[in-house]
């Protein structure tokens, strides 16, 4: 019995409290044991089927080894580390880990599985020793269902489809020689990467497509495998018209209705102007028919080039000079900064031998600085490379040369001008996060 509290004239009730002896073990539940739970009894192969393994104990855990799922006919991979928890189970307090596996079985058939099991040292009793444990849990029968009829092909089976895109720059009207980078997104919800097919598309003649290696992630979830493929094409005008890029879709089997579905990406006319962005004559050879340049030519047309841009870059100078300076104050524009959290983009690419796929590159490179904001310092050097850039795209692709090999000379200085613009962007950057270090 506790007595009352008083205080004053105040008093609490006196408590009486029982204690009794520690109830014996209920029957059926064992100092340690194993559970392990399917989300669904059945699934289709290829498709995605969580199992939960449980150890729950209600001594204290030393050390312990807890066996992993496994089968011939399926992939089993765990989803994360394991997690803890507690449960009641008839007046008697358990502690648990769980363990988490996404399984994929390979083809029809009922999957039997080996028991799951645990071999450890747990600290109980009344007296508190130290006891050998060893036990093991049994996993149900896993039945795989032959393909249904309308199954689609390929066959993808998954929880959630998105498709999605992104074009850079955002135009549908291009000029010979211009560029549009178009970026293709595909997640899946309940499958690995690795199961998403590349996407395929095509264009007409009048344009060209590059394609970058193909990106794959797979993140590990609750709810199971979270794939993505993620594919990158530069498309270069060379010839004028108006082009359609037809519609693209992908077929699939939506695991959570049991029925087949797709998800698409609309059609997209793109109109291309017959004047390159940037003009260049180009001669063709005689003779073999294929359309090639004398050296004479190709100086010629570097000379012209160069030329060109030593103009517009003394017509930017003087209209500079000409124009007042005006502050922040009074509603002038402030240089542009690129910020201490700004992220560059990687190394410029470098000439290797192959004009294509480095023309392709530096468009792409250039288009990732599009998206920067850029100072002052380093927008004529950029403006230079995308001009120098576009005019030996419109020479090498253009109506009156289709597939004509740039020269070497000029492609090499675009990889200079790439590079010399990639250093002068690093060390703004670098005095811009450390300003006590600018005189």
């Amino acid at each position: 019995v506790i007595p009352p509290i008083r205080w004053r004239d105040q008093s609490t009730s006196p408590l009486t409290i029982q204690v009794t002896d520690t109830p014996a073990t209920p029957t059926g539940t064992p100092p340690v044991f194993i559970e392990a739970e399917w989300d669904a009894p059945t699934a289709l192969p290829g498709e995605q089927r969580l199992l939960q393994v449980r150890l729950l104990f209600r001594e204290d855990l030393t050390q312990g080894e807890l066996s992993h799922p496994d089968h011939p006919d399926a992939q089993v991979i765990q989803l994360g580390n394991q997690t803890d928890f507690t449960r009641l189970i008839n007046g008697q307090r358990y502690h648990g880990r769980l363990r988490r596996y996404a399984v994929f079985a390979s083809k029809p058939g009922t999957l039997e599985w080996a028991p799951i099991t645990f071999r450890g040292l747990l600290l109980g009793g009344p007296a508190r020793t130290l006891r050998k444990r060893s036990v093991t849990g049994t996993i149900a029968p896993l039945t795989i269902l032959p393909l249904p009829d309308n199954a689609p092909v390929p066959w993808l089976p998954a929880r959630a489809l998105s498709l999605s895109e992104r074009w850079s720059p955002e135009v549908t009207t291009l000029k010979v020689g211009d560029s549009l980078t178009r970026d293709i997104r595909l997640e899946a919800r309940g499958l690995d990467a690795s199961a998403l097919n590349e996407v395929t598309w095509q264009v007409d003649e009048g344009l060209r497509l590059y394609s970058t290696p193909v990106q794959r992630h797979t993140r590990h979830t609750s709810d199971g495998l979270v794939g993505t493929l993620t594919q990158s094409w530069t498309l270069v005008a060379t010839r004028p018209g108006r082009y359609r890029i037809p519609p693209l879709e992908i077929q699939w089997w939506d695991a959570r209705k049991h029925a087949p579905a797709s998800v698409q990406l609309s059609a997209r006319t793109i109109v291309v102007e017959g004047a390159p962005t940037t003009p260049l004559e180009v001669n063709s050879g005689a003779g073999s028919g294929t359309p090639s340049r004398s050296p004479e030519t190709s100086v010629w047309i570097w000379q012209a080039a160069t030329g060109m841009l030593a103009i517009l870059t003394l017509g930017l100078l003087y209209r500079l000079r000409q124009t007042p300076q005006t502050s922040s104050t009074t509603g002038g524009r402030p240089a542009l900064r690129l910020g201490p959290k700004s992220d560059l983009p990687p190394a410029p690419p470098a000439y290797q031998g192959d004009p294509a796929a480095f023309l392709s590159a530096a468009r792409h490179w250039l288009d990732l600085l599009a998206d920067l904001a850029l100072p002052d310092s380093v927008c004529g050097q950029l403006e230079e490379a995308d001009r120098l850039q576009r005019a030996l795209d419109a020479a090498a692709y253009g109506p009156d040369c289709p597939g004509a090999r740039p020269d070497a000379s000029q492609l090499s200085a675009l990889a200079s001008k790439l590079k010399a613009l990639h250093r002068n962007l690093k060390r703004t950057k670098k005095n811009e996060e450390s300003p006590e270090l600018q005189e």
